[in-house]
Formats: C-alpha cells, structure tokens, sequence
C-alpha cells in the first residue's frame, strides 16, 4: 500500500490511499466485465466492445453513474 497525505491508516494491500486527488489531466479506468464484488465508495468502469459505463458501489449495490452533458 501506499499512503499520500495525514491521518490515514491502511490495511489493504496493492492499494493507494489519498485524503484528496486533483487529477490536471486523465484519470483512465480500466474496465472490468462483469463488475466484482464491490465495498462503499468504491467507482468502476465495466463493459466491453467499446461499450462501457460507469458504477458507484453505495453500499449496498453498484449504481450506474448518469453524466449529464
């Protein structure tokens, strides 16, 4: 694990820990098909084929994220 930033504790591993992330350039997913076993908070693309969207786990189940234009 690695850990940027103040009071911040880890326990997972293969995993980056931020208390905030300002991207000034790309952020790139990369798909997962089908969607895993999720855990709150966590933001996946799933699909394939060129077919893809975006999923928020809120807890209980993944959402579809809805990007207005």
């Amino acid at each position: 694990s690695h850990i940027i930033g103040s009071c911040i504790s880890s326990s997972a591993a293969c995993t980056v820990h931020v208390n905030n992330l300002i991207s000034e350039c790309t952020i790139q997913l990369k798909a997962r098909d089908p969607l895993p076993t999720g855990t709150a908070g966590q933001l996946i693309m799933s699909g394939s084929g060129g077919v893809c969207r975006l999923y928020f786990h809120n807890g209980s189940a993944f959402k579809e994220v809805c990007l207005i234009p």
